[in-house]
């Protein structure tokens, strides 16, 4: 039906389908090591005791307007829209032709009068110079509930100079455990205190466990798995037993058997009860605030036609963490130029992974490099030169020279020229929104779709 016929029709309550709670609510995809991506049900009695939760934690009431800035294919923005929803509020999808334009979004923030926003601190980073110079009216952005990545109290503070009064929470949990599992309110002192914040303590659902290898609790201090159970479990993995049994286990407690499942992070309990994020157990980088399976991404790599095998690494390149992917061509790809090549594996790749999970970086080889043991040396890969384009046509006029500027700074190359195409070397769509945001400050406006068609 028409959405307005919808809006327009008499419901009967009693027309309505009846739910139970054991019932699925949603799904959400993740990767997996399979190179098939899992699917990850939450039904209704976890998605419920989500909503009632977070409200105890955040302010939401009829006034709220909350805007969706990230994609919906993943339960980031959930927080902004269900608890939103039930206590009232009013939701507002920024369309993806805004959310490639920094300009665009902030002028909606206020248009809109957003003031609750869900969001990763990369994401919020590149949005601040947009709000800092903006000509329209602010915001009255009163919540910023930031997931995702690690929060540091550099960011926090950035944000802070330009709202005040307002609200900080950062809020952690897996996909599996319905959208978040602890969260931790930011008070005014903190910023200057402390590099990075801990993701706090449990919901009201939320029972959680730090356990060692042997299932044993670890001493106060001591890192260990996080395990997450109480009313916040994912149903599990759609048409996929085998890796429900592995990811969701039965422990011990002093209430007896119950269901917990195995987070892969690392933490520790600090002396006032909050918890700190140390990392993955298990390595998987977080890329823009997705977490990506590097052998999931490898799968999809290798099953390719025109690549024989790969290997695929997350480095630091520009201050920011990089998926690099190392291949060998085919007989299939041998038969295509170096360019047609890498072009027609990002092609492909893009019909099987989410954007997150597309290296930056494609470097050919005519074989990989391998250890003793036959496994592949990451290391060696670690510390191997990534290089732009090796045809260098040096910027003529003063604007292409200012341009290739910002690509080399943000890019962290030494040096761009007019054949560098932005996205082969490194950078992506956050870092567009900071070029594009760069170039409106110093130069001129650049759409971001002019911008996708000569990059």
């Amino acid at each position: 039906w028409p959405f307005a016929q919808l809006l327009k029709a008499a419901v009967n309550a009693t027309d309505l389908p009846k739910l139970n709670l054991a019932d699925g609510a949603y799904v959400i995809f993740t990767s997996g090591s399979t190179g098939t991506p899992k699917g990850v049900e939450i039904n209704h009695a976890a998605l419920a005791h989500y909503v009632q939760s977070i409200t105890k934690r955040l302010e939401f009431n009829n006034d709220t307007k909350s805007a969706v800035v990230t994609g919906l294919a993943t339960d980031l923005c959930l927080t902004g829209i269900y608890p939103v929803w039930a206590n009232g509020g009013t939701v507002v999808l920024i369309s993806p032709h805004v959310k490639s334009d920094p300009v665009a979004i902030v002028d909606t923030f206020s248009e809109q009068a957003i003031n609750f926003l869900k969001i990763t601190p990369s994401f919020a980073a590149e949005l601040l110079a947009t709000i800092a110079t903006s000509q329209t009216p602010r915001a009255p952005l009163q919540q910023w509930v930031l997931g995702g990545e690690s929060l540091t109290a550099q960011l926090v503070a950035q944000i802070r100079a330009l709202y005040p009064s307002a609200k900080f929470i950062n809020h952690y949990g897996p996909t599996e455990t319905c959208i978040g599992v602890t969260s931790y309110e930011i008070e005014d002192h903190q910023t200057a205190e402390q590099m990075s914040y801990p993701i706090g303590s449990a919901l009201a659902h939320v029972e959680l466990a730090i356990l060692d290898a042997h299932h044993e609790p670890v001493a106060m201090g001591m890192p260990g798995q996080l395990y997450i159970g109480g009313e916040s479990l994912a149903t599990g993995y759609i048409r996929a037993a085998e890796q429900t049994a592995q990811s969701f286990v039965m422990l011990n407690t002093t209430k007896g058997q119950q269901r917990y499942y195995c987070s892969g992070d690392n933490v520790r309990l600090r002396k006032d009860g909050t918890l700190e994020y140390l990392g993955r157990l298990d390595k998987q980088p977080k890329i823009r605030g997705f977490r990506v399976d590097l052998l999931d991404i490898e799968a999809k790599l290798t099953a390719l036609s025109v690549v024989k095998n790969s290997a695929v690494i997350c480095r630091e390149i520009a201050s920011a963490d990089t998926l690099v992917a190392y291949y060998v061509a085919s007989a299939e790809g041998q038969q295509l130029t170096a360019e047609a090549l890498q072009q027609r594996i990002k092609t492909d790749l893009k019909c099987v992974l989410p954007e997150p999970m597309i290296p930056s970086f494609f470097v050919l080889q005519e074989q990989l490099p391998y250890l003793e043991n036959g496994k592949v040396d990451r290391k060696f890969l670690q510390q191997q030169m990534v290089r732009s384009s090796d045809t260098f046509v040096a910027p003529k006029t003063l604007m292409q020279q200012q341009v290739a500027a910002l690509f080399a700074q943000l890019t962290g190359f030494a040096r761009v020229g007019l054949e560098d195409d932005f996205f082969a070397i490194g950078g992506h769509s956050l870092l567009a929104i900071r070029l594009l945001n760069q170039i409106y400050l110093s130069l001129d406006k650049w759409e971001f779709k002019e911008f996708r068609l000569t990059p």
